[in-house]
């Protein structure tokens, strides 16, 4: 944003960079930001809630890259999965599966490709054990 005002006044900024610019700003304003949870959280949500798993994969880095664009509360939690370790990116907690797919809308289009579904506490909770 300081960039863009930086240009506005050399005269430099076109009207393409200013609405995008404005565009993220504005989606930046309406989000809550990413805050994580902690594990005994997880163990303690309602297992009939939904939470929505956004990304999946052997190493935590890239999740954590990832959680930069979730909307509110997230967990990146460890399960075995073919006998290595496995880690899983999930935000929110949701009354219904329908609530948590509403937030996939939200998320970037590179993550969106990925595939995030809406997943019940109860399943994160039996994965959690499996480490």
């Amino acid at each position: 944003v300081k960039e863009l005002a930086d240009a506005k006044k050399q005269g430099k900024a076109t009207d393409k960079t200013t609405q995008s610019t404005k565009k993220v700003v504005a989606r930046a304003k309406r989000l809550a930001p990413p805050t994580p949870g902690t594990e005994s959280e997880l163990k303690s949500m309602n297992s009939n809630h939904y939470t929505l798993q956004v990304e999946a994969g052997t190493q935590r880095g890239p999740l954590l890259a990832t959680a930069d664009y979730v909307e509110g509360k997230y967990w990146i939690y460890q399960t075995m999965r073919n006998g290595r370790p496995w880690y899983v990116l999930i935000m929110g907690d949701f009354l219904t599966a329908k609530e948590a797919m509403a937030k996939v809308s939200l998320l970037p289009q590179k993550i969106r490709k990925t595939g995030p579904f809406a997943k019940r506490f109860s399943k994160v909770q039996q994965e959690m054990s499996m480490r």
